[in-house]
């Protein structure tokens, strides 16, 4: 089995520890290359000439388990407060919304994270899964 993560570059650098994780994803990478493989999602990345706008995020939040069940919805993985004061002081809290699917929506997640996998690293999961090189 292979566990394959999309990160969103900007939505995540700014949040505290984010450098750690980093740290622990290319940890993960080392002890298990055949198993584990990351990515970030639009990087922006201007000393390496690959820009893209930072205006185009993808907030998808898609885990496809085993092909036959997958979970999607808001799991932003955010403090409740947003840690704003303002957010305190009005009393708003994040709300998650998540769904566990099952049946022929599941290839659906399938192939949209496979379609966002690709533009990230160039793999294409259709022929990795199947057997080809």
């Amino acid at each position: 089995m292979t566990v394959r993560l999309l990160y969103d570059h900007v939505g995540s650098m700014r949040t505290n520890g984010y450098r750690r994780l980093v740290r622990r994803l290319r940890m993960a990478g080392r002890r298990w290359p055949d198993h584990f493989n990351w990515h970030r999602v639009l990087p922006i990345r201007p000393f390496r000439l690959r820009f893209s706008r930072p205006d185009l995020r993808n907030h998808r939040k898609i885990v496809v388990v085993d092909g036959h069940t997958a979970f999607t919805g808001s799991a932003n993985l955010i403090e409740s407060q947003y840690l704003r004061r303002t957010s305190r002081r009005l009393g708003r809290h994040w709300v998650e919304l998540n769904a566990r699917i099952t049946g022929p929506a599941v290839s659906g997640l399938d192939i949209v994270f496979a379609t966002d996998w690709y533009a990230e690293s160039d793999e294409n999961l259709a022929l990795t899964r199947h057997g080809h090189p």
